[in-house]
């Protein structure tokens, strides 16, 4: 009876200290990220370095990336490109295609020709990979195929590359990402406060959004998570249409929200960027994110925006 206790204590002690082993492990990881000065690359860096990790930027040079750094890292973050909220002229759009292909293409050859390349690879995408998603009454997620459009061949692009053997390769798939201080929401800003703000089109359109504090910390648990593979939807699981977003705003912020814009308008402003981003239904589920029980801090419009605007 004491030999079988004394096995059932050696079992517990040992599964015990390969818990701690590979908990240390993950909190001391290296990772290398590219864009760690952007928007959203800035918040992930000081998650992950709040979380313990040694983080290695890559830097731009004149013929590409310098992938160095993921020399003995254990994960790697592609978030660098070009913002997509541009008038998409014929040069911009080739820009675009040209250099997120290139982007990737050169990470994927960095990676082959390590000895020991990092264990898992993270790559920005976006839910632009899903179209016009109207005809979807709960939402396309991470089984839905592509949809048509600039942004959807965007998406394409950067997925289309072949499995990568020795690295879990996870597309972080975003929504519109709120923050004050940069993206879309504070481009909205200065209009809704002066009480000039007001739906865009019809205002029925959805919209799916995460915030960036929720943004950065699903990065970081697709990255923690060995299971996660391929698409992932970085969203909060409520998406919004445009008019109760533009409420929600505009009672975050004390102000009226009465001069809508109508939809003419903003394809005269935009143009085809306008229409594909900012009047098109994009309503997702982030059904994997779901699965795998990542819990958001920030899941409702309406406290989202009063929570990140006071």
């Amino acid at each position: 009876m004491a030999a079988a206790r004394l096995r059932q204590d050696s079992v517990f002690t040992q599964l015990w200290t390969d818990w701690a082993v590979v908990a240390y492990a993950a909190r001391m990881a290296i990772y290398a990220i590219s864009g760690s000065h952007g928007f959203i690359g800035r918040a992930l860096a000081a998650h992950l370095q709040r979380e313990g990790h040694t983080l290695r930027p890559v830097l731009r040079t004149p013929d590409g990336f310098d992938w160095s750094p993921l020399d003995g890292a254990d994960g790697v973050f592609h978030l660098a490109g070009r913002n997509i909220s541009a008038r998409w002229t014929r040069t911009f759009k080739a820009t675009m295609l040209a250099e997120r292909s290139a982007g990737v293409e050169s990470l994927y050859r960095a990676l082959a020709t390590l000895k020991r390349p990092p264990q898992v690879c993270v790559i920005a995408s976006a839910i632009g990979f899903y179209g016009d998603t109207h005809t979807y009454p709960d939402g396309a997620d991470e089984l839905s195929p592509a949809g048509s459009g600039f942004a959807a061949q965007l998406c394409r692009q950067l997925e289309t590359f072949p499995p990568l053997p020795r690295t879990r390769c996870v597309f972080a798939r975003l929504g519109v990402v709120l923050a004050p201080h940069g993206g879309a929401l504070a481009r909205m800003l200065p209009p809704f406060r002066f009480g000039l703000g007001g739906p865009l089109g019809p205002g029925t359109q959805r919209m799916s959004w995460i915030s960036l504090p929720d943004a950065a910390r699903a990065l970081a648990f697709a990255a923690h998570t060995p299971e996660l593979t391929g698409p992932v939807n970085l969203v909060a699981p409520h998406p919004t249409t445009n008019r109760d977003f533009t409420r929600a705003l505009a009672h975050a912020l004390g102000r009226p929200a009465l001069l809508p814009m109508p939809a003419p308008v903003v394809r005269l402003l935009f143009g085809d960027m306008g229409h594909s981003l900012l009047l098109t239904d994009a309503a997702v589920r982030p059904t994997v994110l779901l699965q795998h029980g990542f819990a958001w801090h920030q899941p409702d419009i309406q406290p989202t925006l009063t929570h990140l605007l006071t």
